[in-house]
């Protein structure tokens, strides 16, 4: 998003009207407690133009609402955020990783895997828990094969 030039700062003299300026800059430089009502209405009364900072206003604000829309809240935002990693989501008991490639030392006989949450040219790619500490890697889903059970007992 490209700012309109900045002209040159005019005096009341350069805009005889600058009270009935200001009063439509009020009512077109968006919602007051909006992120850039403050910054059109000064930009607007400084230069003596009206239109082109209501549509930059417009479009910045709209700009910050897509991003907005695209921020995804916690259920509790008062909770405290902990630097320790969290434990990978857990497949559904018995349900099978459903991996189409194993990577450092993975296999399919695996009791415990973890497969990648996005697909890596078109296949889903699985490989085992870190030794130190069992958990996987962020970006996987932790997957227990229930399945593999001796049932014989």
């Amino acid at each position: 998003h490209v700012l309109p030039p900045q002209p040159p700062v005019v005096t009341v003299d350069a805009c005889p009207d600058l009270q009935e300026l200001r009063a439509k800059a009020a009512l077109q430089c968006g919602n007051p407690e909006g992120r850039f009502y403050a910054e059109c209405m000064e930009d607007v009364v400084t230069t003596c133009n009206l239109d082109d900072w209501v549509i930059d206003a417009t479009v910045a604000e709209d700009d910050f609402n897509k991003i907005d829309e695209d921020v995804i809240i916690p259920e509790d935002p008062d909770a405290d955020i902990v630097d320790s990693p969290s434990p990978s989501p857990v497949s559904p008991a018995g349900n099978s990783c459903g991996c189409d490639e194993y990577r450092n030392g993975a296999s399919a006989s695996d009791a415990v895997t973890c497969r990648k949450n996005q697909q890596e040219q078109g296949l889903w790619k699985c490989m085992p828990p870190s030794a130190g500490d069992d958990l996987c890697p962020g970006d996987h889903t932790r997957c227990v094969q229930t399945d593999l059970c001796d049932r014989s007992k």
